[in-house]
């Protein structure tokens, strides 16, 4: 796990910060209030995939220009790998507040 994090740079940090951030405030909350919260942390959640798999990408691009001798295809290749693990982690998290978002829902609907 801590390898997948270490390949998806600083982006998969900020994700997990972010994600704890969202979880908390969206606890604290009035039922009412937190699938609007949690609804908010798919969002968010997804940009910074997508953040992350940019700047993945530029920082490839930069290692292929410093390197042009180097098997450009290859580079790209292993890059792309490990710009991955921002998408994914992404997705999982907006999967996980998605879930978060309909049960506190269903939860808001039934003690109203």
């Amino acid at each position: 796990m801590m390898e997948y994090m270490r390949n998806g740079g600083f982006p998969m940090w900020a994700m997990l910060i972010t994600a704890i951030g969202v979880a908390i405030y969206g606890a604290t909350r009035p039922k009412a209030d937190r699938p609007g919260v949690f609804l908010a942390g798919i969002l968010v959640s997804v940009m910074h995939g997508i953040l992350g798999m940019a700047t993945g990408m530029e920082a490839v691009a930069a290692g292929i220009e410093s390197r042009p001798h180097e098997n450009a295809g290859e580079l790209v290749a292993m890059g792309l790998g490990e710009l991955a693990n921002n998408g994914t982690f992404s997705i999982g998290l907006a999967i996980l507040f998605g879930l978060a978002c309909l049960v506190t829902r269903a939860q808001a609907r039934a003690g109203a």
